[in-house]
């Protein structure tokens, strides 16, 4: 799962989705974190779509 998937399954519209990635990437956050606001998101990498 990427930093985008997780991003859209919490409820984010593609755009925003899209933003947050880009600059967590940007920024080289760990590739399962996301830096939301003031937020810290840990998701599996690992995991398969439903």
């Amino acid at each position: 799962m990427t930093r985008y998937q997780a991003l859209r399954r919490i409820g984010l519209d593609p755009l925003a989705a899209a933003f947050v990635a880009f600059f967590n990437w940007l920024f080289g956050a760990s590739s399962n974190e996301i830096h939301f606001m003031h937020m810290v998101i840990e998701f599996d990498k690992e995991e398969g779509d439903d």
